[in-house]
């Protein structure tokens, strides 16, 4: 095991299970927790943040589709994701 695994592996030893998942308040999938990262299942309020990066010229570069010119289409990318989060929560 390298050494950064093995750091990994001992800043959560000991810990619960619910100090490293909990369930989100408006959303019934599990959340993973670490002290650098947050990973949850999409919200509508994601909609700002996410037209933001799909607006962006440089950052759709390498995507399969052109930047998003209106939030509807970004809306329309993320309504489908919300609600399989849903139906798979876990």
């Amino acid at each position: 095991m390298s050494k950064s695994a093995e750091r990994a592996q001992n800043r959560h030893k000991g810990l619960p299970l619910a100090a490293l998942f909990h369930l989100c308040d408006d959303h019934p999938m599990t959340t993973l927790t670490t002290h650098q990262l947050s990973l949850r299942g999409p919200r509508a309020s994601d909609i700002d943040d996410l037209f933001a990066s799909h607006s962006d010229p440089h950052a759709m570069v390498y995507w399969s589709t052109p930047p998003h010119a209106a939030t509807s289409v970004t809306q329309g990318l993320l309504d489908p994701w919300i609600i399989g989060f849903r139906a798979t929560p876990h």
